[in-house]
Parts: structure tokens; C-alpha cells; sequence
């Protein structure tokens, strides 16, 4: 009996793993179809990396908001035992997904800003800032509701974010001065270290076991 109570959980979780990568597929290849082109095209890196990171950072958000909010349905998708626990963590749960899609905006604003336009720079920096400064309100005003787990699971996160940071740092700062390398965008550096951050956070999950299927 409880070898089949395995197997479902587990296929219920496959399952749930696999609709979510493919509504992200889609939402991905419909936004890149509709509004990424240009960038595309202009082949930059950090601008790729850009769009890439605001793209999963605002689907994240969405995905956790749209369970926080129907908590019936986003039991089905979401790592939690009933609705019962959404309930409970409801607050928690939309700060996050607000704050995940205002970190996914000010990063997609930052890489369709159109360049050369100074008549528009204003607009597009005047609501990347609103995105970043809503963000970071959040971020202050919620780091105290969590449970001692999550906090702790921030903190390894962080760290180990800014280990792999100084790590990788380094080897492109003896890269490039020696001329091997030439590129590294401030645009490509803050969306790789929130790409990085993002890995921490499922690595640092993972290894305490929080992963497993609920």
C-alpha cells in the first residue's frame, strides 16, 4: 500500500513538473514571438540573459500568486499538502509572487528599453525604478514573517550565491584582463547573479529535503 501512495505522489509530481514546463514554454515562445524579436536580433548577451531571467522570475510570481489566491487549485500545482496550508501562508505566498514579478518586469523593462531614445529614457527608467524600489519594499517589510526554516534557507542561499559569485568574478576579472574575454554588460551581470540566486534557493531547498514531493 504504501509503495502505491509512493508511486502516485511521485507521478503526480512528475506530472505537475512537466505542465509546468510547458505552460513556461509557451508563455516563453509567445512573449519572445510577440515583444522579444528586436532583442533577439541584436544578439546581445546580457540582454538574452536579461529576458531570459524577467521571464521566469514573472512566471514564478504568477504561478505562486495564482495558487495563493485559488488555493484549492494552486494545491494541485504548488509543493504544499492541502489548500488548508495556502490558507496559512497566504500572506507569505503573495509577497513573494509580487515581489518575483517585480523583480521579472524591472528586468524585462531593462533589456526592451529601446536605446538612443534619450525622449524615453525617463519613462522606461522611471518604471524599471518603480519595479526595483516595490521590489525591495517588500523584500524589507516580509523578511520577518517567515519561519526560522525559510530564513535560514535565504541566508545559505545568499551566501552561497556570493561565494559563486566572487568565484566566477574572478575568473572572468583574470580573463579579461588578459584579453581573452571582452564582454560582461551591467545588464548580464545583475540578471546572471538573480539566475544564480534562483539556483541557490532550489539548491539549498533540495539538499534540506523541502523538494520532495507533499
Amino acid at each position: 500500500m504504501t509503495a502505491v501512495v509512493g508511486k502516485t505522489t511521485k507521478g503526480r509530481q512528475a506530472l505537475r513538473m512537466l505542465a509546468g514546463a510547458a505552460v513556461g514554454a509557451v508563455a516563453t515562445i509567445a512573449f519572445l514571438e510577440a515583444v522579444g524579436k528586436p532583442s533577439l536580433k541584436s544578439g546581445d548577451f546580457g540582454t538574452l540573459l536579461a529576458l531570459s531571467a524577467g521571464l521566469i522570475y514573472a512566471l514564478m510570481g504568477l504561478f505562486v500568486g495564482l495558487g495563493a489566491m485559488a488555493p484549492r487549485q494552486g494545491a494541485r500545482f504548488l509543493n504544499v499538502e492541502d489548500a488548508e496550508e495556502i490558507h496559512e501562508q497566504r500572506p507569505s505566498l503573495g509577497s513573494s509572487a509580487i515581489a518575483c514579478i517585480l523583480i521579472g518586469a524591472f528586468l524585462l523593462l531593462l533589456a526592451l528599453a529601446p536605446a538612443g531614445q534619450d525622449a524615453d529614457r525617463g519613462v522606461w527608467a522611471g518604471a524599471a525604478g518603480a519595479c526595483l524600489l516595490g521590489a525591495a519594499a517588500i523584500t524589507l517589510a516580509t523578511r520577518r514573517r517567515g519561519d526560522e526554516l525559510m530564513r535560514q534557507v535565504g541566508l545559505e542561499a545568499s551566501s552561497l550565491t556570493l561565494h559563486v559569485t566572487l568565484a566566477v568574478l574572478s575568473v572572468w576579472a583574470l580573463l579579461a584582463q588578459l584579453r581573452f574575454v571582452e564582454w560582461l554588460t551591467p545588464l548580464g551581470l545583475i540578471s546572471g547573479l538573480s539566475l544564480l540566486y534562483l539556483a541557490a534557493i532550489f539548491w539549498v531547498t533540495a539538499r534540506k529535503g523541502m523538494m520532495k514531493a507533499r
